[in-house]
């Protein structure tokens, strides 16, 4: 990025809807933010967007949410991009001030996208940052204040939301979507110190691939599960059919027509979530190979670097060895002179 590294560094992130692109266009006025209306997803890079607030310059990146809703785009994907930009910002020395974490308080039901969502945004903090993250509930102005606040209190207080998030440090708040709502959750988050997340950590400090680090475990085991119980739900259909194919009667056709169906449908999702796993190992493996070039790029850099340094020093002795000849010659010439004179 080409902002100042003394900028404040807030990044917004959230599930696809929640007001992520509208929060932060409300603040800098960025055309370049798009902001959508629906549950399609309008960001697919991260975007960040500069403004200054109390006399501090602070830059917002708009990430695109793990439930990403465009065809093809898979949580492996989003993570190398999340952590490609953080790896370089952590290799300037530019850390995270805070993050905003934006959450629907209009889901009455927080299922179970949501709630693995939440679980990779822990990931991807670590226990270290969570002091520095805010959850912005949006959409108040949907709902009534009786079923907002019982859904909010469900959020702060069950161990599958931010429960555990809450407990490490993190704040949640309510935001009307208003940039007065937005600049007082801004200030929670000015005074902050920043500090580097353990994606960030993982990567740059303990070099691990993309593939070893918390958030990725987090998502291969998720994918793993998932084909598992597709697996399982097969074999108790294929029991099913061969139960009603001993048995000739008319309902058991129509029973075996359904659980043909119900086959193709979960042979169509059992193949989804195998490519899926295999987009994600390309996608770890594809992060991995960026690194070690980038690794051998800055490698090859630093070796120019210091080789150029010692051909500077070389050239500075060689200069001060010409200077030092150059003042012993005068320093001869004048006492040749002196003698001639003497004489």
């Amino acid at each position: 990025m080409s902002h100042s590294s003394q900028d404040l560094k807030i990044a917004v992130m959230g599930p696809t809807g929640a007001g992520k692109s509208f929060f932060i266009h409300s603040l800098t006025g960025d055309e370049n933010v798009r902001v959508g209306n629906s549950l399609e997803s309008e960001t697919s890079e991260l975007v960040p967007s500069r403004v200054e607030i109390d006399g501090r310059w602070v830059t917002f990146i708009d990430t695109p949410g793990f439930d990403d809703s465009r065809d093809g785009v898979s949580d492996g994907d989003i993570l190398k991009k999340i952590a490609l930009f953080l790896k370089n910002e952590y290799e300037d020395d530019n850390m995270l001030s805070g993050i905003v974490y934006m959450h629907r308080i209009t889901d009455n039901r927080v299922g179970q996208t949501t709630r693995r969502n939440i679980r990779l945004f822990e990931k991807v903090c670590g226990p270290n940052a969570l002091k520095n993250v805010i959850v912005a509930t949006t959409m108040w102005g949907q709902v009534s204040e009786e079923d907002g606040a019982r859904r909010e209190a469900e959020l702060s207080t069950n161990h599958h939301f931010f429960y555990p998030l809450l407990k490490q440090g993190a704040q949640i708040v309510r935001h009307d979507m208003g940039r007065t709502s937005a600049l007082e959750i801004v200030s929670k988050i000015l005074a902050n110190n920043p500090v580097p997340i353990r994606l960030q950590e993982e990567i740059v400090d303990e070099h691990k691939s993309l593939a070893e680090t918390a958030a990725g475990c987090q998502i291969s085991a998720e994918l793993d599960a998932l084909i598992a119980k597709h697996e399982r739900e097969m074999r108790e259909l294929r029991a099913e059919m061969e139960e009603a194919l001993r048995t000739k009667d008319a309902a058991a056709r129509a029973e075996i027509e359904a659980i043909r169906q119900e086959q193709e449908d979960l042979k169509k999702e059992m193949q989804r979530r195998t490519d899926e796993r295999q987009r994600l190992d390309e996608t770890l493996m594809a992060f991995k190979s960026e690194m070690q070039a980038l690794n051998a790029a800055h490698a090859e850099a630093e070796t120019r670097r210091q080789h150029e340094e010692e051909e500077r020093k070389r050239e500075r002795q060689l200069q001060m060895e010409r200077i030092q000849m150059m003042m012993m010659c005068g320093k001869l010439a004048f006492e040749f002179a002196r003698l001639l004179d003497g004489r």
